[in-house]
């Protein structure tokens, strides 16, 4: 799942963007909440880092036949129960706050999200609900196709390169290309081969300084070529 729309929307206050169809330039704050349901969605790019899972596993291959429930009718109970709810809701936020808004003990850092973080974490934990997004970390994990990807094609460079600078062209050799063209991001890919260079080229600039994996892995322009003028790359670690 990707959109680069809804990954700018999620973390900003004020929407701007054209009204479809018109030349019109409209300007909204942003209050909603976003959901998305599927099987085994994986946010791509920075949608990764904005999204957290609720996930639901029914242990049956039928989960619309299931008839064990506490409230079979689960929206019909909702809407008349809704008062009730509500005030539940409203006690525990009025409790927690009642008792100095403790901090969560053991809730992750989720940048851009710090407020909204620290009170529902800090709700839930006073209420007896610990571990608010414990799954993160195996979320993203799972999530980030596309850092792993560029992770994997940094590790194979590096292992033949190690932290000596190269060129795109360098890069391209064939029998360097030959063993790194099958762990190339999607846009890299053997098949795509039109325009390569330039596009490898776009790509490291993209991705420049953006570090992957335990070992903080980045690519970094290493000066240019003194006869051809061509950028030079560098793949480096934390240890840089």
């Amino acid at each position: 799942f990707r959109s680069a729309a809804l990954a700018r929307g999620l973390t900003a206050r004020v929407w701007e963007g054209r009204r479809l169809g018109l030349s019109e330039m409209l300007v909204v704050p942003q209050e909603a909440t976003w959901l998305v349901t599927g099987n085994n969605c994986r946010p791509d790019g920075d949608l990764a880092r904005r999204s957290f899972q609720a996930r639901i596993d029914a242990k049956t291959s039928r989960p619309w036949e299931r008839v064990e429930f506490k409230h079979p009718d689960l929206l019909a109970w909702v809407r008349e129960k809704r008062g009730d709810i509500l005030w539940a809701t409203l006690t525990m936020a009025r409790a927690w706050f009642a008792a100095g808004r403790p901090p969560g003990k053991n809730i992750p850092t989720f940048g851009s999200f710090e407020r909204w973080v620290e009170t529902i974490g800090g709700i839930l934990e006073f209420c007896g609900v610990a571990d608010f997004l414990a799954n993160r970390h195996h979320f993203l994990d799972r999530a980030d196709t596309e850092g792993m990807e560029f992770e994997q094609f940094l590790l194979a460079i590096r292992s033949k390169f190690a932290d000596r600078a190269f060129t795109v062209r360098q890069l391209l050799q064939p029998q360097t290309w030959a063993a790194l063209e099958q762990l190339a991001p999607g846009s890299l890919r053997p098949e795509q081969t039109d325009g390569l260079a330039k596009r490898l080229g776009k790509t490291f600039a993209g991705y420049e300084d953006r570090r992957f994996g335990t070992d903080d892995l980045r690519v970094v322009r290493g000066g240019s070529d003194g006869h051809t003028k061509a950028t030079l790359w560098r793949v480096i670690d934390s240890n840089a």
